[in-house]
C-alpha cells in the first residue's frame, strides 16, 4: 500500500512513497495506540499494525553549545551519525511490525540528525520539511524516500491511520540575538554538500540543519468513523510567535558573520494559531484525546484553549540528552502543572527514557516498560 495523498499544496511533493502493506484492523475493533518515549522529542508510536517513528535523533553531539555572543559556537565542524547507538536503540525497541514511516517535525540536529540512519535500518519512508528531506538526500537517500510537506497535507499512513500536517513555529526568545536566530524560519536552498574528506554534514542550525522554515506538527486520527481517537504532536513552540509569524532578516546573520549561501528565510503568511484552527476545522473536531508537546507554560496556555486536549505529555525540556545515559531528572514545573490543572488537562510526566503510554477510548495511561529499559541498560 502506498502513502496516499489526500490533500497537498501544488508543487510540494517530490514523489509518491511506498509503505509496507498491512491488513486492516477488524471491523468494530476499538482503536488502541501505544507510545514509547525515546528522548528529547523522539517517540515510537504503534497503532494496530502500523508503526511510526517521530523525530528519533539518538546521536550525542558534543560540539560547542551556542551562547549567543561567540559566532564560533554557532558554526560546527562536520559530524557523522552514531549508527551503532541508533541500531542499539532500534534493536531494543523490537517493534512487532517494523517501522513504516518516520515523521520529523523540524530540521535541527537534535531532531533529524539520524533520520537517514533510521531509514536505512528500517526501510521506512520519511515525511518532513524540505530541509529534512534535503539532509537525507545529502546522506545518500533517493528523492522517493522523503515526502516534503509544508503544512495542510493529509497522508494515509496505514489501515485506519492518517495524519494532517500542521505548519508550526520554532522556539527562541525575541529579546536576544541567539533567540531571534533560532526562531527565524530558516530553510535550506539546495541539498547541502557533504564534507569532501569525511562525507559528513555540519550539524548546526545555521549550517546544514536549519529548522526547516519553522516546524511541522502532526494531527493523527486512528480508527473507524465514530470511534476514532485523535492525538496531536508538536516538537517545539514559541509564545512570542504563536499569534504573529516570526520575522527574520539576513542582516542578523551577516552581522554575526554567518554565511547565508545555502540558507533562505521563509516568509510566513499565517500565524501558528491560524494554522492550528484551520487544521481542527478541516477535521471537523474541537479537541483531541492527547497532546504530546513542547512544555513551556506560556506556550501550553496558548494552545490548550484551541486544541482542547484531555491529557498532555511534555516534550523536549532537557534539550538533547543521550538516551543510553538515562534521564537525569523528570520534569518538575509547578507553573505548567497549574496551567493544566486550571484547564482540566491531565499531566503525565515521563519518569525515565523508554516510558510507555497507551491511548484508547478511555484515555491515556502509563504502561510497564521495565523490559525495554533493561534492554537499553537504563532504569529508575
Amino acid at each position: 500500500m502506498g502513502v496516499q495523498i489526500l490533500e497537498a499544496p501544488v508543487g510540494v511533493l517530490l514523489g509518491l512513497l511506498v509503505v509496507l502493506a498491512r491488513a486492516p484492523a477488524a471491523s468494530g475493533q476499538e482503536p488502541v495506540v501505544d507510545f514509547t518515549w525515546l528522548s528529547n522529542a523522539g517517540w515510537l508510536v504503534e497503532a494496530g499494525e502500523t508503526t511510526l517513528l517521530l523525530d528519533g535523533a539518538i546521536t550525542r553531539l558534543d560540539g560547542p553549545r551556542p551562547d549567543g555572543t561567540n559566532v564560533a559556537t554557532l558554526l560546527w565542524p562536520p559530524a557523522e551519525p552514531d549508527s551503532g547507538s541508533v541500531r542499539r536503540v532500534h534493536d531494543a525497541l523490537r517493534p512487532a511490525h517494523g517501522i513504516d514511516v518516520i515523521l520529523v517535525g523540524h530540521g535541527h540536529s537534535d531532531h533529524s540528525f539520524d533520520t537517514a540512519v533510521w531509514t536505512r535500518l528500517t526501510g521506512a519512508t520519511v515525511i518532513g520539511p524540505r530541509s529534512v528531506c534535503y539532509q537525507t538526500f545529502a546522506q545518500g537517500l533517493p528523492e522517493a524516500a522523503c515526502d516534503i510537506v509544508e503544512g495542510g497535507e493529509v497522508r494515509e499512513l496505514g489501515p485506519l491511520l492518517r495524519v494532517r500536517v500542521v505548519r508550526w513555529h520554532h522556539s527562541g526568545a525575541s529579546d536576544d540575538p541567539l533567540g531571534r536566530l533560532v526562531q527565524t524560519p530558516l530553510e535550506l536552498r539546495e541539498v547541502p554538500t557533504p564534507d569532501p574528506v569525511t562525507g559528513a554534514l555540519r550539524p548546526s542550525g545555521v549550517q546544514d540543519f536549519p529548522n526547516g522554515g519553522g516546524s511541522r506538527a502532526f494531527l493523527f486520527t486512528y480508527g473507524e468513523p465514530g470511534r476514532a481517537i485523535r492525538w496531536f504532536v508538536s516538537d517545539t513552540g514559541n509564545p512570542a510567535t504563536f499569534d504573529t509569524p516570526a520575522v527574520g532578516r539576513e542582516g542578523w546573520f551577516s552581522e554575526l558573520g554567518i554565511p547565508m549561501d545555502n540558507l533562505r528565510i521563509v516568509t510566513e503568511d499565517a500565524s501558528t494559531r491560524e494554522h492550528l484552527e484551520a487544521a481542527l476545522a478541516a477535521e471537523g473536531i474541537d479537541g483531541v484525546a492527547l497532546w504530546i508537546g513542547y512544555w513551556p507554560p506560556r506556550h501550553v496556555a496558548q494552545v490548550i484553549p484551541i486544541l482542547r486536549p484531555r491529557a498532555f505529555i511534555p516534550n523536549h525540556w532537557l534539550g538533547q540528552v543521550f538516551i543510553l545515559d538515562g534521564l537525569p531528572r523528570p520534569l518538575e514545573n509547578p507553573t505548567l502543572s497549574e496551567v493544566l490543572e486550571r484547564a482540566g488537562v491531565e499531566l503525565l510526566v515521563q519518569p525515565e527514557f523508554g516510558a510507555r503510554y497507551r491511548l484508547d477510548a478511555t484515555g491515556v495511561r502509563e504502561i510497564p516498560s521495565d523490559d525495554l529499559r533493561a534492554r537499553l541498560g537504563i532504569g529508575r
